[in-house]
């Protein structure tokens, strides 16, 4: 069936019409502008409160908790040689107990090399940082003696000289809170106050 040029009017009127409503959609519902953020509208948080200060309360109770936990701990000041062989470890001690020198031989032998540039000196520590074993050979010399053994360590043998030990005597309650305050404190054993450190002071 051959269409009539009105049906052809017709046809294309509508297809105008359609055409028309999809542009009116289109700029209708079409993304709008994206506005910027205006700096000046941001306005800081101002629901966090400023740092208050550790009352004088609270510090002496973390001072009382600082106190036992220093509670009867030794100091003990040692020197160590790290050697590689068993025999050679004994043979030293021999030597150095009939008055070798220690800080020679830990220079020129010792396999740790932090002591061993020091003349093997480890450094003083509280009986908390010394593994349990190590205390009580500790605990047998006197100091100047080097215990009389070798030590089985992960990298070879150990000698032990006891330099010096004494108790270990807690800092003052000011020493406590002046370092506490300016985040310097430093603990002979593994312990953190609960209070934050490097509050602004009370004025």
């Amino acid at each position: 069936m051959n269409a009539t040029p009105h049906s052809h009017r017709l046809l294309l009127a509508a297809a105008l019409a359609l055409s028309a409503g999809s542009v009116q959609a289109a700029q209708t519902t079409g993304s709008q502008p994206i506005e910027k953020a205006d700096p000046a509208a941001i306005q800081p948080d101002t629901d966090v409160p400023p740092p208050q200060p550790i009352s004088d309360e609270v510090i002496g109770q973390e001072y009382d908790a600082y106190r036992q936990s220093v509670k009867g701990q030794k100091m003990y000041t040692v020197s160590y040689i790290l050697l590689s062989d068993e025999t050679e470890a004994r043979q030293w001690i021999a030597r150095l107990r009939s008055g070798a020198s220690f800080e020679k031989a830990a220079r020129e032998h010792s396999r740790h090399p932090l002591s061993a540039k020091e003349g093997g000196k480890l450094g003083t520590f509280a009986t908390c940082r010394w593994a349990r074993d190590t205390v009580q050979l500790l605990d047998t010399l006197k100091p100047g003696q080097i215990y009389a053994k070798p030590v089985k360590a992960s990298a070879g043998w150990g000698i032990y000289r006891l330099d010096a030990v004494k108790a270990l005597e807690p800092i003052s309650y000011a020493q406590y809170k002046e370092q506490l305050l300016s985040a310097t404190f430093k603990p002979e054993c593994p312990w953190v106050p609960p209070v934050t450190v490097g509050v602004p002071r009370e004025p």
